[in-house]
Parts: structure tokens; C-alpha cells; sequence
């Protein structure tokens, strides 16, 4: 991703999730980490490389290699994923919201339906930043595990 007076590049974050086995493969280029949302355990994981460095964003570097995680998935987890328009957020102090902050906000919403858990975690976010609207482009996609059996006469 180049142009000849400045150099792009894009955030990527690859996922597979097996619905047989229940787990979450994934691969990160520089975007934010997603977080998975435990609500059977009342808490909220931020979805690293499990101590491993992050890939490089897209377009950095030919010679990037990304690493691929493995997670357990079970019935009603959610899983996160988010632009970091969500939490570059600046209040009144010059502070920014971080992604510390954001996993206790989604937190606040553990029982909540996906939409109303959106709506709760917009509305937080908005009330901390000095004005009511996001500087960055914001994006919030969530993934809900249910539990489902499988189709009758299928294995």
C-alpha cells in the first residue's frame, strides 16, 4: 500500500471460528485486540497473541509474520471486535479513554442483550469525552455464541 509521496497502511484481524469444536482461531495485523465477553463467568478478556508480539499492520513491512491464537468459545460468549475510534477519546483533562476503560464498560453491560450492550457502551463512552460525538470513525461488530443443537437426522 504505497503512494508515491507517503506510505498506507491497514489494521486486519483474521478470525475463524469452528462451530463444531468451539473455538476462536485468530490473527492479528495491528488492530485493536477484540474482546470476549464471558458472560456464564462475569468477565471480559482482552484477546491477545497470549504473550506473543501483535503483527505488524498491513503494509509495514513484505517480511511481517503473524501469529495464530486459539481460544474456547462457549454458549453466550461474545466476542468484540471494535475500530479504535471507540477509545481514542479525549475529556475535558486531556485524558484518553483506553482499552483498560472499555473492558470495564463492557463489563457494566454483562447481562445485556447485544444491541442494548452497544447502545450502553456508546452511551458511556460519549458521556466520558468532552463532546458528545467520536473524532475517529467508530465500528463495533459482535459475534453471540448461542447454544443450538444440531438439525434432526444430522450427526
Amino acid at each position: 500500500l504505497q503512494l508515491d509521496w507517503e506510505s498506507m497502511f491497514a489494521t486486519a484481524c483474521f478470525l475463524h471460528i469452528d462451530l463444531t469444536t468451539r473455538t476462536l482461531h485468530i490473527a492479528n495485523a495491528g488492530h485493536p485486540n477484540p474482546f470476549l465477553l464471558k458472560r456464564a463467568d462475569q468477565t471480559v478478556l482482552e484477546l491477545s497473541d497470549k504473550g506473543e508480539t501483535k503483527g505488524l499492520a498491513l503494509g509495514i513491512s513484505n517480511l511481517s509474520e503473524y501469529t495464530t491464537s486459539t481460544f474456547d468459545l462457549n454458549p453466550q460468549d461474545v466476542l468484540l471486535l471494535y475500530t479504535d475510534g471507540l477509545y481514542e477519546v479525549e475529556n475535558d483533562n486531556g485524558e484518553y479513554f483506553d482499552t483498560g476503560q472499555l473492558a470495564e464498560v463492557i463489563l457494566h453491560h454483562v447481562d445485556d442483550p447485544v444491541e442494548t450492550l452497544f447502545n450502553g457502551v456508546l452511551n458511556e463512552i460519549r458521556s466520558f469525552g468532552k463532546s458528545n460525538h467520536f473524532e475517529d470513525d467508530v465500528c463495533l461488530l459482535a459475534i453471540e455464541m448461542r447454544d443450538t443443537e444440531a438439525p434432526a437426522g444430522r450427526t
